[in-house]
């Protein structure tokens, strides 16, 4: 497979590069004769990515030669697709050829200067790449700046999101461990200490391109992996077609509107669905008590081990021997040999204070030192004196 990429088309390929670098560790390459695929997993194969350049994205595509899928690692692609500035303003067109165990990456910039890569292929598990979705009922056309500035409201750090759809509304809301059902209830009327922010948006369904919703549905999925493809459709001022079902089925996003170039993201989903509770009083109030009842009951552990902590003072009391050690008198020495020679003992205070007894005085004057006072050459002569003799 060999091909060309030229003009702005260049810079496609290489956000396509940096996207696919957010999702895995591995690019795969899979060659067809009606264009080329690229495609990236995530470690825990819960995210698939998926790009084809059709052979009309291309100056040339040849689709001879070795056409079977290999694999790259993701930090040799970005050696040659580093920077997109870079790419914007001195890569005119760039070659792209799959030789028998590598690819080669050849950069053709201004100025007649030519930049080279060669990438070796890696071994990789075979993959079902085949991702059908049936009974899609949900489905949804929106424009990548409207889902951008919905998306852009949640933390960055923030790695999964819970999107519930009904016929009338749209929302999303960041997902959390804790009870948000709880939290809901009780923040009107209980102070709940947490370093948690909870987000929620709500659009409405004239805010969509389409908006077809035939069953209410509720579901959790990763944003983590879905930022960059939003990134990528914004940059590009392309529609985001979204079809899913409900959770714990896949849901499907894709770039709608280019007809160079396809884009295919699909994310595995879990059911965590909390409605049920917001709208039976019974059961909000059964777990508004439980949460009193063990927020009463820690203050109250609290207060019991302070006053126990207060009232014992401390007290010196000395240890019981507790040692299970044979005593030393009921001990067989008798084989032990005392022949080697005895240690030399430490020389006596006397002779130390002797030998160091100018580091124990109190002071140290100079005039005191024997032979200070004997003058063994006499005074230069003054500079007047000289002038008179003179």
């Amino acid at each position: 497979m060999k091909c060309i990429v030229s003009g702005n088309n260049v810079k496609v390929i290489g956000r396509t590069m940096h996207c696919l670098s957010k999702i895995g560790d591995d690019i795969y390459l899979d060659p067809g004769g009606e264009g080329l695929a690229l495609i990236a997993f995530n470690t825990s194969k819960s995210a698939y990515l998926r790009y084809f350049f059709s052979d009309n994205f291309f100056e040339s595509y040849n689709s001879g030669g070795k056409m079977s899928k290999d694999c790259v690692s993701v930090k040799g692609i970005l050696m040659a697709f580093r920077s997109l500035f870079v790419l914007e303003k001195t890569v005119e067109s760039c070659r792209m050829e799959m030789l028998q165990n590598d690819l080669k990456i050849t950069l053709f910039c201004k100025h007649s200067v030519k930049k080279s890569y060669v990438l070796p292929f890696i071994d990789y598990e075979p993959l079902n790449t085949q991702v059908e979705l049936f009974g899609q009922s949900n489905q949804f056309l929106v424009k990548s700046k409207t889902f951008s500035e919905a998306v852009i409201n949640f933390l960055t750090n923030q790695e999964e999101v819970t999107m519930y759809v009904d016929e009338s509304r749209f929302m999303m809301k960041n997902f959390n461990d804790v009870n948000e059902k709880m939290i809901k209830k009780l923040k009107n009327k209980t102070k709940i200490e947490s370093n948690s922010v909870y987000t929620e948006l709500t659009l409405k369904p004239d805010e969509f391109e389409e908006y077809s919703i035939d069953n209410a549905s509720e579901l959790t999925f990763c944003l983590r992996e879905l930022r960059p493809f939003i990134g990528f459709a914004e940059s590009l001022a392309c529609l985001v077609s979204v079809k899913f079902e409900s959770g714990g089925s896949p849901i499907m996003f894709e770039i709608d509107g280019n007809p160079s170039f396809k884009s295919k993201m699909v994310l595995s989903t879990s059911k965590h669905s909390l409605r049920s509770d917001y709208d039976d009083p019974r059961a909000s109030q059964r777990s508004i008590d439980t949460l009193t009842d063990q927020r009463s009951q820690l203050v109250s552990n609290d207060s019991i081990s302070m006053k126990r902590k207060t009232s014992t003072p401390f007290m010196n009391t000395p240890l019981e021997n507790t040692s299970k050690c044979t005593p030393l008198s009921h001990l067989n020495i008798s084989g032990i040999n005392n022949d080697d020679p005895p240690i030399s003992e430490s020389p006596p205070s006397k002779k130390i204070k002797y030998f160091f007894k100018r580091c124990f005085n109190k002071t140290f004057n100079p005039s005191n030192i024997t032979g200070a006072q004997v003058v063994l050459a006499p005074d230069s002569d003054d500079e007047n004196e000289l002038d008179i003799n003179s």
